[in-house]
């Protein structure tokens, strides 16, 4: 037998939350409330009770969690039909709680109560329910855009290949420009680009068509019971909402290509082939005006509207067409210098806005961030067939004569002589246009600065050469006072 010290540990130590109550009735023999007689340290702590509670009503404890207040309903509901030794379960739950309350009635007026705080496990098996939930929805699905992933898809692909289902279409598509909004903008410029994507795609689609990304930046439509009439209207509807959308994003682009089933002995395998070389052959087709696309948005979203930029542009072409003349230089080189002239700066899609228009002057980490445009604009250029023969020259036209430019520090002829040509003229046509924090330099004062420097910061022969030409030409565009980019 124990005795009643050790009892009393027990009662005291157990996790299991234990009180002695005793019901208080009103003149109509209805138990109205409770009073404490004795209480274990666990009940306390799961119904949130201070020490000095003994010996009092219900109503005049005061709890912090309210669960007095909830809890006597609960016992009052029970015991106002009680008689005898009667026994009681009762299951409470709220947000943060889930208590098991059982009780056993002692004569007429008393009630043991025994609660078991079982929080923390219905907690943890709600967590893991949820992440089973999760786990099965990704089993299926992409995590990225939340379509279905090719898993799923070629699962439903065989499912769905029966005679019943005939004409089974398939619609394969490609996101242009991906690699390239990657490496400009980083990815998760690109991740925003392939969510929009899906999001077109699956807008484009009826109930019951199968959307999913079948990998990288390609997407899959499986189309059952659908006609080749009806896979081109869907498809008409597709690139309908993404031209509608060149608004929101000027890069969104995709590449299409479809195939139809129409009998059961097709294999399906040879049909998404199908599908997939034709959307093949439409990128090619695409790849020159989505680059130009994506390259005149650019450059678009740089001028912003801004007329002295091109008028900028203007004036660079014909000082570089001018001076390469003079320096004897081939053809080649003449349409390379006017393509450097139209996207010279077009790494800067990469810089805030707020920064490229300053009007006061830059901090040091504006400036930082501007050195990156060279090397942004070359990995535009190395990403575009039709610019990678001025990648060079976009990289180096912030290169200095002495070595202290950016973004590699080039000393004399290891800068390209094209990138040298471009920054002696981009300098001169700046100098002499307004800007928001000077006037314009007159032709003179623009003149001596590139004597100035000469063997500094520019190569020094083609500093003479480049001022015997606008000394040649005076109907070269010298000075246009015009708002300033």
């Amino acid at each position: 037998m124990l005795d009643d010290k050790i009892l009393r540990i027990l009662f005291q130590k157990t996790p299991i939350g234990y009180a002695y109550l005793r019901i208080l009735y009103d003149e109509k023999g209805r138990a109205h409330d409770f009073i404490l007689l004795d209480t274990n340290q666990a009940f306390k702590e799961i119904v949130g009770l201070s020490d000095n509670i003994l010996g009092k009503p219900f109503k005049e404890v005061r709890d912090k969690s309210g669960f007095m207040a909830e809890l006597s309903p609960i016992f009052r509901e029970v015991l106002c039909s009680s008689s005898g030794n009667n026994t009681f379960f009762q299951c409470f739950e709220s947000i943060d709680k889930c208590l098991d309350i059982y009780g056993i009635t002692v004569g007429n007026n008393k009630i043991i109560i025994k609660i078991i705080d079982r929080s923390k496990e219905v907690k943890l098996e709600k967590e893991l329910i949820e992440r089973a939930k999760e786990l099965e929805y990704l089993s299926y699905h992409d995590k990225l855009t939340g379509l279905y992933n090719r898993a799923f898809f070629e699962e439903e692909l065989r499912r769905l290949d029966t005679d019943r289902n005939l004409p089974i279409s398939l619609i394969m598509g490609d996101t242009n420009g991906l690699k390239l909004i990657n490496d400009v903008f980083g990815h998760k410029a690109g991740d925003r680009l392939l969510r929009s994507t899906a999001e077109i795609l699956t807008k484009s689609c009826r109930q019951g068509d199968i959307v999913a990304r079948w990998g990288g930046d390609e997407f899959i439509i499986l189309l059952p019971s659908t006609p080749e009439k009806t896979t081109l209207e869907i498809i008409a509807r597709i690139k309908d909402k993404f031209r509608s959308r060149q608004f929101d994003s000027n890069y969104l682009n995709i590449s299409l290509g479809y195939a139809v089933k129409t009998d059961l002995d097709q294999p399906i395998a040879e049909i998404i082939k199908e599908a997939e070389n034709d959307m093949y052959r439409n990128k090619s087709l695409d790849g020159k005006r989505v680059h130009k696309l994506i390259v005149s948005s650019m450059i678009e979203y740089l001028y912003d509207g801004n007329i002295e930029v091109k008028y900028h542009m203007e004036r660079l072409k014909e000082y570089t067409r001018k001076l390469a003349e003079r320096l004897d230089l081939p053809q080649e080189d003449l349409e390379r210098l006017e393509m450097l002239c139209e996207i010279h700066d077009v790494g800067n899609v990469s810089i805030d806005k707020e920064i490229l228009f300053k009007d006061e002057d830059l901090t040091e980490e504006d400036w930082e961030e501007i050195r990156k445009h060279p090397e942004v604009g070359y990995r535009i250029a190395k990403a575009i067939p039709e610019l990678t023969g001025v990648a060079s020259y976009i990289l180096h036209h912030h290169e200095r004569w002495d070595g202290k430019g950016y973004p590699h520090g080039l000393k004399g002829e290891e800068i390209p002589l094209l990138s040298r040509i471009f920054s002696i003229v981009d300098c001169f046509d700046a100098m002499t246009q307004d800007k928001p924090y000077r006037l314009a330099y007159s032709k003179e004062s623009a003149i001596q600065y590139l004597k100035d420097q000469a063997g500094k910061r520019f190569d020094p022969d083609l500093v003479k050469e480049f001022i015997n030409t606008i000394k040649g030409y005076d109907d070269l565009p010298i000075q246009v006072i015009t708002p300033c980019y």
